[in-house]
């Protein structure tokens, strides 16, 4: 969102000091200096792992076809279009329509690929972030000036624009009306794991279990994790040369065949591994895992069912 957001404040400040005939930028300077400043740990840490991410033209085959881009923008164009019919040359609106309208060829114009959305979604993070970041702030600001203008049909417009777009509402009330909501109100990502009782009364011991590193499922037990979610890890530090090993020792780990299991948990540090629901089936792992760690770790069973196992290895 950088881009925009600077192209919006940068603008801004022109339009303000136009309009004011203040063109003294010491304070701003002064401001400006100090923020980035105090940000630049923050900005240091962050761009040595974004290094992958830069800005390129969108590619003649990847721009938006003409009918699918009407379908989504139509209420912004005739809003900008009632700007120019009706608010004065030199008017907030004017800029704002302006300024808007060159995010949106901008968006068009210009990628930022991450490297991970290749093809058919190579566009995907600009168009989800930046276009609803356009489109929110376009319709919502230019709407607000047409309707406040003094020319009766751009109030119109503007209002059966808003009406229109409102419509939307039709569909969120179906949604909640008609769709069950089972997770409805939990949002720290737990009650899917939940659904399963052993699952649900394992998790629930981890919580109010002794602090410790975890093998898998840590993060819901608001304890440490031995590795994250290896997908995120590898789009915001990809200098972590030791994740890919990491991960397929992990794995390997899972499924019963690494060698030297037990020491590869002391080695980390590890406190407690999870065995899940989701690895339940496999009985030769979980056979295999318990005779490897058993000298250090014993098993805690959650699963009423003595053939599917649900349950932690809790070192010892």
């Amino acid at each position: 969102m950088f881009p925009l957001q600077a192209a919006l404040v940068g603008a801004w400040m022109v339009w303000d000091r136009r309009s004011s005939g203040t063109w003294d930028v010491r304070c701003l300077a002064t401001g400006a200096g100090a923020g980035v400043l105090l940000l630049l740990p923050f900005l240091a840490g962050i761009s040595s792992e974004t290094g992958y991410m830069h800005l390129a033209f969108v590619s003649p085959e990847a721009h938006t076809p003409f009918a699918q881009f009407l379908v989504v923008w139509w209420p912004f164009l005739v809003l900008v279009l009632a700007v120019v019919l009706f608010a004065r040359r030199v008017s907030f609106a004017g800029f704002l329509a302006t300024l808007f309208v060159a995010l949106l060829v901008f968006s068009e114009l210009v990628n930022a690929p991450d490297g991970l959305y290749l093809d058919d979604y190579i566009r995907f993070n600009p168009v989800l972030k930046w276009w609803g970041w356009i489109f929110t702030g376009g319709v919502f600001s230019i709407f607000a000036l047409l309707l406040a203008s003094d020319r009766r049909a751009a109030r119109v417009v503007a209002a059966v624009v808003l009406v229109l777009v409102s419509v939307f509402a039709v569909d969120a009330f179906r949604y909640f009306a008609f769709r069950t909501h089972e997770h409805a109100g939990k949002i720290d990502g737990m009650s899917a794991y939940e659904k399963d009782p052993a699952n649900a009364r394992m998790l629930n011991y981890l919580v109010d279990a002794p602090s410790g590193i975890v093998l898998e499922r840590g993060s819901f037990a608001q304890k440490p994790n031995v590795v994250g979610i290896p997908f995120l890890l590898d789009v915001w530090k990809r200098n972590l040369t030791e994740l890919p090993a990491l991960v397929a020792k992990i794995q390997s780990f899972y499924g019963g065949t690494l060698l030297d299991a037990e020491r590869f948990l002391t080695d980390h540090d590890v406190r407690y591994v999870v065995w899940s629901v989701r690895e339940s089936k496999n009985i030769d792992a979980w056979k295999s895992i318990m005779q490897a760690v058993d000298a250090d770790y014993r098993w805690m069973e959650f699963s009423p069912t003595p053939e599917a196992h649900v349950g932690l290895w809790v070192r010892r």
